[in-house]
């Protein structure tokens, strides 16, 4: 039988939505955190050294640019390559050659390349 306020699932009575517990980030000590602010420091003076220099709107323009065209996964990877310092995204995605998106992240010192591509780098 199917209810008014939802319909009936092919699992029964089980909720729509299980919760899940929540998770706590373990407790680091001021030494910790002072050893993870000077290595994010450390990577992102790298970065800034790989990045060619612009001005502060053309910098804006580009990086509104790159996500105007991307899709929300593609954001993730793309955050995910320059949190962990990739030198290159390999991927056959389409969307990643869009031409904003590459004068982004040529901008940044990451490069797109398909399989084959980066098999002969």
């Amino acid at each position: 039988m199917q209810s008014a306020s939802r319909p009936e699932s092919h699992f029964g009575n089980i909720p729509p939505v299980i919760p899940r517990p929540r998770h706590r980030a373990p407790a680091i000590s001021d030494q910790g955190r002072q050893e993870i602010v000077g290595a994010l420091r450390q990577y992102f003076a790298g970065v800034d050294a790989k990045r060619q220099p612009v001005s502060a709107r053309e910098a804006d323009d580009i990086i509104d640019e790159a996500m105007r065209n991307s899709h929300v996964s593609d954001v993730v990877v793309v955050q995910t390559a320059l949190i962990g310092g990739a030198e290159v995204i390999c991927t056959n995605d389409e969307d990643f050659y869009d031409p904003g998106l590459t004068r982004f992240l040529t901008r940044v010192g990451v490069s797109v390349m398909d399989d084959v591509t980066l098999s002969r780098e």
